[in-house]
């Protein structure tokens, strides 16, 4: 768990956290979507558009799970189905990333 967020916690829940992003950030979903999909320009002379989901910033992000009943789990597919989000998994690490920023070292 990446430290800001394990330093936010403050005794919640995986699930508590993803909650109060969720929340804090309801306004912006759609932009916060938006600006992780941002496709770069190509490269001159390149056959593919490219996009920000080509590049894996994955070096020190760690997997995250939370406990979810099945009443917050239909919220949250409303949710990605209202703003277009491709799966729960790309909302939710839009909040987090959005709430609590990777840190560059």
């Amino acid at each position: 768990m990446p430290a800001q967020i394990r330093a936010g916690k403050r005794g919640r829940t995986n699930a508590a956290v993803v909650y109060d992003a969720i929340e804090d950030a309801q306004q912006q979903i759609p932009a916060l979507l938006g600006a992780r999909r941002a496709a770069p320009q190509p490269a001159g002379g390149s056959l593919f558009a490219r996009h920000a989901s080509d590049h894996r910033g994955d070096a020190g992000r760690v997997p995250w799970t939370l406990k979810s009943t099945p009443t917050n789990r239909r919220v949250l597919d409303q949710l990605v189905d209202a703003h277009g989000a491709v799966s729960r998994s790309e909302l939710v690490s839009t909040v987090l990333e959005h709430a609590y920023p990777p840190t560059t070292d």
